[in-house]
This record gives structure tokens, sequence and C-alpha cells, in this order.
């Protein structure tokens, strides 16, 4: 059986300056964890969502967390690809990075909730209603903002399987969530999926949680390499193929894509990723692959 590990899941934020630009594109991406954590069986430990990307920590198989990735970014881009959307999310490439060592676990715990405090969006990550902040180490008494209307007042949680057809549809689209499942204000609330205790018990303490969260940019400089890494080089679409063909040539005495064999072109994808850090998309173009087998035999 496959095992189970953590992993970090985000988008490059260069390639969509409108990720989430209105209320109602928040709360569709906020919407979009849950569906995916339940179609996918990847969990969901942490997440936030900002106007450029999001930023998770899952825990699953491999192929749990790439079918999470592979679903986030499906529909992200089909909700995009509509009349009247933004079109720069259908460019946006998402991305999974394997969590190793318990010192790097914590801080990719913390990063993956501070965003909106340390990008000084004047407000603690513990009161940012797009994420996933407000959750832990909390005590009962506590109302997370999603259960807040804009006056402060308690929203009250109405069972999904209690919900008209249409509204139903409005929260989850096609997709059918257990009749229990909480929803309030038209979001799918995150107890219904995310494992909170799997989080805390990261941190074990409330102290070792309060550290970890109060580091510096010099603490998480591992993770923003390890990001820069898996998301490459700024390298144009024109200039990647170019390089495509210079590795080909030096392979294969050829850069004619199309005359070469499967294993030739898989080999050939491994090689400029290992050389320039490409994006999977950009992998796919110059290898006439699909992108799903690039993340299956690439990354």
């Amino acid at each position: 059986m496959e095992g189970k590990d953590f992993y970090h899941f985000f988008a490059d934020g260069r390639k969509a300056e409108s990720f989430a630009l209105t209320e109602c594109d928040f709360r569709y991406q906020f919407n979009l964890m849950g569906i995916c954590s339940l179609l996918s069986g990847a969990t969901v430990l942490s997440f936030t969502i900002e106007e450029t990307h999001p930023h998770a920590l899952l825990h699953g198989t491999e192929k749990e967390c790439n079918t999470f990735r592979t679903l986030y970014s499906r529909r992200t881009r089909w909700r995009s690809s509509g009349p009247g959307n933004n079109r720069s999310k259908a460019g946006i490439d998402f991305f999974l990075i394997k969590v190793q060592g318990d010192n790097y676990l914590k801080n990719v715990a913390s990063y993956t909730i501070i965003q909106p405090t340390k990008d000084r969006k004047g407000i603690m990550f513990y009161d940012y209603p797009w994420g996933t902040g407000p959750m832990y180490f909390r005590s009962d008494r506590y109302i997370p903002p999603w259960l807040l209307d804009n006056e402060g007042n308690k929203i009250a949680a109405t069972m999904f399987g209690a919900l008209s057809t249409k509204r139903q549809r409005m929260v989850s689209r096609t997709v059918k969530l257990p009749e229990n499942w909480l929803i309030a204000g038209g979001l799918i609330l995150p107890e219904n999926y995310v494992d909170v205790k799997m989080y805390e018990g990261i941190f074990s303490t409330h102290n070792t949680f309060l550290t970890f969260t109060s580091l510096g940019k010099t603490a998480f400089n591992e993770v923003r390499k390890n990001i820069a890494l898996k998301v490459g080089l700024t390298v144009n679409d024109s200039d990647a193929l170019d390089y495509s063909k210079k590795v080909a040539m030096e392979m294969y005495q050829t850069d004619d894509i199309r005359n070469m064999s499967l294993v030739q072109r898989i080999e050939l994808a491994q090689e400029i990723k290992r050389r320039y850090h490409l994006s999977p998309r950009q992998v796919a173009i110059c290898t006439r692959l699909s992108e799903s087998d690039v993340n299956k035999y690439v990354f």
C-alpha cells in the first residue's frame, strides 16, 4: 500500500495577478479546497487563499495529492474560461512539494497560514477569513470569521442535505457533498474536512506553534528556495522551446520531437526539467507530452 506523506500545495502567483479579485472569487477558491479534498481523498491540514495564489498543506498518498492538484487546477481553469471571467487564471500553474523533516514540516505548516500577515495586509492570520489560520489552538468559545456577517452577527450553519437543489449547486456546482457537511453564508465550512488535530500535532504545544508562526523571513528561506526550484526560472515559452531543441540535439541528434519515441520524450522532459527548472506546463509543451504524464513521470 502506498504510504502517506505531507505535501506543500501552491501556485505560481506570477502567472495570475488576479487569481482571487472579487469576493465571489475568494468564495469559489475557498470552497474548492473542500471539494478537491472530498474528490481526491487527500486531507487538508491548512490553507490560505490570497489575491495571486493559494498555499495549502496536504496529507495523503502521492496519487491522492496529485489528484487534488489536478482537480484544483482544472476547476480553476474551467471557471476562468467562461465569458466575463478573468482569463489570466487559466494560465496559472499549480505545484506539489513533498515535505521531509520535522523542522521543515513545522516551517511549511506555519508558512501556509501566515501569508496575509507576512504580506502586510494589516490583519493577523488568525482573523483572516480566507484561510484556516483561525482554527488552531483556539478555545471552544472562539467564533471563526466565516461564521460572522459584516455586522458581527453570528451566521447559522445548515447541513448541505437540507439546502435546496439550487442552493446546493451554488455552493458546490455539480459536486454532491456529504449530506451532513455544514454550510454557512454559501461557504463550505473548513471544519467539515480540515484535520485540525493532525495540524496541531505537528507542533504539539501552543508555545511551539507561537514560536514557528512568529519566525522572520530568514527562517522561511528554505521554503522559498524550494518553491523557486519547483516553479522554475522565469523563462518564456519561446525560450523554453529553444532550450528543449538544443538538449534534444545533444541527446538524440535531432530536434524533431514528433519523430521521437515516448521513452525519448520522457527522457528529454526529465533532462530539461533538471537543467532549466521549467514548469510542468512548459515541459509538456516542449516534449508533446500531456501535463498529467509530465507530472507522473517527471515531477
